[in-house]
């Protein structure tokens, strides 16, 4: 029996892409707010922290774009750095969920939250 060689190219895998609603633009906005609160206690004026701060506020004019252009079709990609300052926003969002009593809505927000931190934790995104 002779096997079959491929002179094809290997297929490559299709761009993956994160749909953000609404909702998750509103929840993202909310979590990037906690977080500037918790830089701005830092009293420590580290680089890490002026980075973080800066990374921040790209985050945070994407998602206005974002969220001025809902209806219409709005292509934002978010770097290594800035899904990295998303995983530690909505991190810090979820510790605070899950301190308040529990509710279906609370519940709905987890359920986004876990489904944007797959988004910026992802690598192949």
């Amino acid at each position: 029996m002779s096997r079959k060689h491929s002179n094809s190219k290997p297929t490559k895998q299709p761009l993956r892409c994160f749909v953000f609603t609404p909702e998750t633009i509103t929840l993202t906005q909310e979590a990037m707010k906690l977080f500037a609160h918790a830089l701005a206690r830092d009293e420590e004026r580290s680089a890490k922290a002026a980075f973080a701060r800066e990374i921040m506020q790209q985050v945070n004019s994407k998602l206005a774009a974002m969220a001025t252009s809902v209806g219409m079709m709005c292509l934002t990609s978010f770097d290594y750095n800035e899904k990295m300052v998303l995983a530690a926003a909505i991190q810090l969002y979820m510790l605070d969920l899950l301190v308040a009593s529990a509710s279906s809505q609370r519940e709905k927000e987890l359920q986004r939250c876990q489904q944007i931190m797959r988004f910026a934790l992802d690598p192949g995104e």
